[in-house]
């Protein structure tokens, strides 16, 4: 691990998959991140809460936690928030970690995508 680094922060790079997935999926006619100067009537905000890999066990444990909020800019409303927890297996060394971790962040795009189908459900949002 001495020899092993992100090549950017993970939250930045959670970002950019978070932007990519939403982008994809046709659920919103743009996606912005950042603080742009743009009138919008969405937000999600997300917080990565805990990304370890854990070597108490014989194998190791790689835990993700993300919580996200969905809100309407407008009315300040909170239209949805929801914590998203993994758990993968890991292995012995930084590379099986980042295996770990992508799978992690997988599953969680899948699950983003259902939670944000709900949320804009709720307001008769849904393309």
């Amino acid at each position: 691990f001495a020899y092993h680094e992100w090549i950017a922060p993970p939250a930045k790079m959670i970002g950019s998959l978070m932007e990519a997935r939403l982008q994809a999926n046709g659920l919103f006619s743009a996606v912005l991140t950042g603080s742009l100067d743009v009138r919008t009537d969405l937000r999600l905000d997300s917080e990565v809460q805990v990304l370890q890999q854990d070597f108490m066990d014989i194998v190791s444990t790689l835990n993700f936690t993300i919580r996200v909020n969905l809100v309407e800019v407008e009315t300040r409303t909170l239209l949805g928030s929801e914590t998203f927890n993994y758990q993968e297996p890991a292995g012995e060394n930084a590379e099986a970690g980042a295996e770990a971790a992508n799978r992690a962040v997988n599953r969680f795009l899948d699950e983003l995508s259902a939670f944000l189908e709900k949320g804009l459900r709720t307001t008769d949002r849904l393309k």
